[in-house]
C-alpha cells in the first residue's frame, strides 16, 4: 500500500505541473512506423477443430497469427529495432477513414500486402520472430465475449508469452505450417493456465497495462503483445492477484467475461479504468505518434451568451448512452445511419457521449473526424474517460489511493477536456448519491477547469438519479450541478420512468405542467435499444419490440419519436444549454457574471 500511494503522489504531482505527454495518458505510447504493410481478414483462413468445429477467418487462428505479427513488429519499432508495422484490413468505411488518417499525417511507405504467411515469412526473415508459442485455440460453443469455466485459455497464456520471447501465436491446427517454415516452438502452453502463467511471469510483464480478452477474440492482441501486457479472461484467480498487483490507475484493455456490473467493478475498485475496445482492431497503426497530434479543431460548445433567456421555459435534454465503448466509436457509430450518420442528426438537438480522450490517445483521426463533422445541435459530452464508477474507483486500495486516483484521473481529463473544448462530464455509478460518490463530484469539479456541468447515471437503473441535482463548490466560489438521468428511452424496460418514445414523452409533458419551478431535466438514450414506429398518439407500449415484432429502429429515430411528443410548453435544447438554464435558475448572478467571462 505505502509504495502504491508513493507511484501515485509522484503522478499526481507531475501531472499537477509540468506533466509529460506519458503521464497524461492511460494508454500506451507507439512509436510511429517508416512503413506499413497490409494484410486482409479476407485473406485469413476459417480454422478448423480436431472434431471439425470451425471458427471464421475474422476470429480464427490466422487472425491470431496476424496480430501476434503486427504486435511484435510495433513492439520492435518501440524500441528501435525496426521501421514497419502491420494494417490490418477490413470491409469498414470508419477504418478505411481512418487509415486515410495515418497514411496522410506519418505518410508511411506503402510496401505492400501480404498474406498472412507471407507476412509470416517477411518477418521471420527480418529476425523479428524468434520461432512461435504453441496454444490450442479454443473451439466451444457460445458467443466469443462469453465467459464459461470449460474455456480453453492457453492463447492468452501464450499471448503474454509472445511479447516476451518474441515468438508468433500458432494454434496446434497450424503448426504443420509453422514447421515448415523451419520455425521451432519456443514453449507449448496448451496445458498452461492462466494462474500458472502469472506466478511464473509477472516479473516480466507491464504494470501499468493488461488486456481482457475471450480466448475466441483475436482483436488487440498486437498492442498487447507490442507493450507486453498480460493477457487474461474472468473474474477468477488470478485477475484477482493481477489488479491488486498492477500499479494504481492502471489501464484494463479489452472486455472481461461474465456480469457487465461485476467485472467493471471489480477493476475498478482496485483503482483500475477499463478501455472497452475488445472488437477494435489497428490500435498499434491509429495510436502512433498519437501524443503528438495537433487536436484540432476542438469540439463546438454552445455559447451562454446566445441562449435566449427571455424563454422561460422548462428545458429537456436528451444523451446517447455508451458514450464510453472505443469499439463502437471506430467502427459502427460514425458512419452508421442509426447514430452520427443519420440523415436527420442535426435537425433537433441531441446529445452524445464520447470517448473522446481516449480517442485522442489511441486513434486521433477518429476523434478530429467526430469534431469537423459535429452538427451546430449536437452536443460532445466526455463520458468518463474509460469505463469506471467513481464511487468505486480505488475502493479497496484505502482512502488515501483512491483520492489520488480520482484527482489524478481527474487532471488528466482536464487535459484533454480542454484540448478539445470541452464543458461537460458524463459518467456511470454504482450509487448515485454515496458518500463515496459525491467525494468524486466534488475532485471533479476541483481538477476539471473547463467543467460547466456533470452528467450522472446510475448502472442500474439508467434513471435511478429521478433527476435530482447535486451542487458541487468549485475553488472559485461557484457550484456547479451533478444532474442525474430522470428518464430513460429504454426498450422492454417496464420501470416507472423508462420505456418506449412515446411514454418517455408522456412523462416529460406531464412532469412539465406538474412542476412548481420550471424543470430542468435529461433522458438518456439506451443506444441498443430497438422500437417499432407508431403512430404520435399511439399507447405507451404500441413502440414496444416482442416476440412477432423485433424493433425495426435504435439511435437517434426513436430519439426523434419522442422529440416530435413533446408539447410546445417544453424546450428542447442542447445538454450544455440544459446546464446553463439550470444554473441560471439556482445562482443567476453568479451565472451572469461566469458568463461574461466565457469564450
Amino acid at each position: 500500500m505505502i509504495a502504491s500511494a508513493a507511484a501515485m503522489c509522484l503522478l499526481l504531482n507531475a501531472i499537477h505541473g509540468a506533466a509529460t505527454p506519458e503521464e497524461l495518458r492511460w494508454l500506451p505510447t507507439q512509436k510511429p512506423p517508416k512503413g506499413l504493410v497490409r494484410t486482409h481478414l479476407d485473406d485469413m483462413a476459417a480454422g478448423v477443430g480436431p472434431d471439425g468445429a470451425a471458427a471464421p477467418g475474422s476470429l480464427g487462428p490466422e487472425h491470431m497469427l496476424v496480430q501476434s505479427l503486427a504486435g511484435l513488429a510495433a513492439q520492435a519499432v518501440n524500441e528501435g529495432r525496426f521501421d514497419e508495422m502491420v494494417w490490418v484490413g477490413l470491409d469498414n468505411p470508419s477504418y478505411a477513414l481512418w487509415y486515410e488518417g495515418v497514411t496522410e499525417r506519418l505518410a508511411p511507405e506503402d510496401r505492400g500486402a501480404f498474406t498472412p504467411w507471407e507476412l509470416a515469412r517477411r518477418y521471420t526473415d527480418a529476425g523479428l520472430v524468434k520461432g512461435y508459442i504453441l496454444y490450442r485455440y479454443d473451439y466451444t460453443e457460445g458467443f466469443p465475449t462469453d465467459y464459461h469455466g470449460d474455456m480453453d485459455f492457453s492463447v492468452n497464456v501464450a499471448t503474454t508469452l509472445a511479447g516476451i520471447h518474441q515468438g508468433i501465436l500458432i494454434s496446434e491446427c497450424i503448426e504443420d505450417k509453422a514447421k515448415a517454415m523451419g520455425l521451432t516452438c519456443l514453449a507449448d502452453v496448451r496445458d498452461k493456465s492462466q494462474t500458472w502463467c502469472f506466478e511464473t511471469y509477472q516479473d516480466r510483464v507491464s504494470r501499468r497495462y493488461a488486456l481482457a480478452q475471450s480466448p475466441k477474440m483475436p482483436h488487440n492482441r498486437a498492442i498487447a503483445i507490442a507493450h507486453r501486457m498480460f493477457a487474461f479472461f474472468g473474474m477468477v484467480e488470478p485477475t484477482p492477484s493481477l489488479y491488486r498487483w498492477l500499479d494504481p490507475l492502471s489501464t484494463i484493455v479489452g472486455w472481461n467475461g461474465g456480469d457487465e456490473g461485476g467485472f467493471v467493478s471489480q477493476l475498478c475498485r482496485e483503482s483500475h479504468i477499463l478501455y472497452p475496445s475488445n472488437w477494435a482492431v489497428n490500435l498499434t497503426v491509429l495510436s502512433a505518434g498519437a501524443e503528438t497530434f495537433d487536436a484540432a479543431p476542438p469540439f463546438t460548445p454552445v455559447d451562454p451568451a446566445a441562449i435566449n433567456w427571455d424563454d422561460p421555459r422548462p428545458s429537456v435534454s436528451f444523451i446517447m448512452s455508451d458514450g464510453d465503448n472505443v469499439q463502437w466509436m471506430l467502427g459502427n457509430f460514425c458512419h452508421n445511419p442509426a447514430y452520427w450518420a443519420h440523415p436527420e442528426h442535426g435537425a433537433f438537438p441531441i446529445g452524445w457521449g464520447l470517448a473522446y480522450a481516449c480517442l485522442d490517445q489511441s486513434a486521433p483521426y477518429a476523434r478530429d473526424y467526430l469534431a469537423r463533422t459535429q452538427p451546430a445541435s449536437s452536443t460532445a459530452v466526455l463520458c468518463a474517460g474509460g469505463y469506471y464508477y467513481p464511487d468505486l474507483l480505488g475502493a479497496d486500495r484505502g482512502p488515501e489511493v483512491r483520492e489520488q486516483a480520482l484527482r489524478t484521473h481527474a487532471r488528466r481529463l482536464n487535459h484533454y477536456m480542454t484540448r478539445s473544448d470541452g464543458r461537460t462530464l458524463m459518467f456511470l455509478c454504482w450509487d448515485l448519491d454515496s458518500p463515496e460518490a459525491m467525494q468524486a463530484y466534488r475532485i471533479f469539479a476541483e481538477e476539471i477547469q473547463p467543467l460547466i456541468g456533470m452528467f450522472g447515471f446510475q448502472y442500474y437503473p439508467y434513471e435511478g438519479g429521478n433527476g435530482a441535482v447535486y451542487w458541487i463548490p468549485r475553488p472559485d466560489g461557484a457550484e456547479i450541478p451533478v444532474v442525474t438521468a430522470k428518464y430513460s428511452v429504454w426498450a422492454n424496460l417496464k420501470h416507472e420512468r423508462a420505456g418506449t418514445p412515446a411514454k418517455i414523452a408522456r412523462l416529460i409533458n406531464e412532469d412539465a405542467r406538474a412542476a412548481t419551478d420550471p424543470l430542468h431535466a435529461w433522458a438518456i438514450i439506451h443506444a441498443w435499444s430497438t422500437f417499432n414506429e407508431a403512430p404520435l398518439d399511439a399507447d405507451d407500449l404500441a413502440e414496444e419490440p416482442d416476440g412477432e415484432r423485433t424493433g425495426e429502429a435504435y439511435g437517434v429515430t426513436p430519439t426523434k419519436w419522442t422529440v416530435d411528443r413533446i408539447g410546445d410548453h417544453v424546450n428542447v435544447v442542447p445538454p450544455e444549454e440544459m446546464v446553463w438554464r439550470l444554473r441560471m435558475q439556482h445562482d443567476p448572478e453568479t451565472t451572469r457574471a461566469i458568463i461574461r467571462k466565457t469564450p
